[in-house]
């Protein structure tokens, strides 16, 4: 599937909000369907993938790059959830940050 990439989000984060993917397409391989953008955009809602044809809630897993937004529209389908460590603006492991002027203790830095 080829699309747009445009769609306006259900909520509950930025409800009604539009976002644009740019020039969008979806690959399907039989066993995977993977959603290639051409533009950054952050999939914390399920209108984007609503807008490319896929039912999150019809799926057994489901992979983001995502740091934090996506649990505000997509956290209730999770059953479990696995983040990894990618490259990007920040790191998932807080343990790799040289934190020196804050109060302690802090989460998630430290165990609480």
């Amino acid at each position: 599937m080829i699309c747009d990439g445009r769609y306006r989000n259900f909520g509950p984060m930025a409800r009604g909000e539009t976002n644009d993917m740019g020039p969008t397409a979806v690959l399907d391989t039989g066993a995977v369907e993977i959603v290639v953008i051409s533009n950054h955009t952050e999939p914390h809602d399920l209108a984007a993938f609503v807008a490319v044809g896929i039912d999150p809630a019809r799926k057994r897993f489901l992979m983001l790059k995502s740091r934090v937004h996506w649990r505000a529209g997509l956290r209730s389908l999770a059953q479990a959830v696995v983040e990894c460590a990618g490259t990007g603006v920040c790191t998932s492991d807080y343990a790799m940050l040289n934190f020196q002027h804050v109060r302690r203790p802090i989460y998630p830095v430290d165990v609480m």
